[in-house]
């Protein structure tokens, strides 16, 4: 039961906290504007979190493992490694849509990342497992026949920056995208990028 309860305690001060720094940003927002969000005490944040980093990096994994999650689910229920590919660009876009409040947090304390240590730390913990997904499928594909013979760490750099890019502007104007067609766009790069085989093999 005790787990239980830690387990929504905290669930409730990272969705508080989530929704805090989407309406006023990471530099604006403070331990006392969350606990009052979210309807606890500043103790209890502190009690479950060390200090504001702690909550951040709660915050950034929940995001990042929920996304990751989704597109992995996604990915699991195709065959090829093209539809895998397509299914995990198409799960970010989905994402994006359903959580946009979560992915504007996100990208706020992405961008507020200031120190090299925390910046590599990052790219450990959250960014390298984004293009480490669409890089495994891309060796695997180049490997069964289905793709030609790529760089696959830059090509699956390209793919996650396109979805980054995309991102960033859907963050600053969300009606300037398009999110299903961008989607649609970015599965058509990569499949040029990939000079996809339709037929593996063949």
């Amino acid at each position: 039961m005790g787990s239980l309860i830690e387990k929504i305690r905290k669930e409730q001060i990272v969705n508080a906290t989530i929704m805090t720094i989407a309406e006023n940003g990471y530099l604006r927002t403070s331990l006392e504007d969350i606990a009052r969000d979210a309807g606890i005490s500043k103790g209890i944040i502190s009690y479950y979190f060390k200090n504001k980093d702690g909550l951040i990096c709660g915050v950034i994994d929940r995001i990042m493992e929920d996304l990751q999650n989704e597109i992995l689910k996604k990915a699991a229920a195709e065959e090829t490694c093209m539809d895998k590919i397509a299914a995990g660009i198409s799960a970010n876009f989905g994402y994006m849509a359903e959580n946009r409040q979560a992915i504007v947090a996100f990208v706020d304390l992405w961008s507020s990342i200031s120190t090299k240590n925390d910046k590599r730390d990052f790219n450990a913990r959250v960014y390298d497992k984004c293009i480490g997904f669409f890089e495994r499928l891309v060796v695997e594909g180049v490997k069964n026949g289905e793709f030609v013979h790529v760089d696959s760490g830059l090509t699956a750099s390209i793919i996650q920056a396109a979805i980054d890019g995309i991102m960033i502007q859907w963050i600053f104007n969300e009606h300037s995208v398009d999110l299903r067609r961008a989607a649609e766009g970015v599965i058509e790069m990569a499949g040029k990028l990939l000079c996809w085989r339709q037929y593996p093999g063949q």
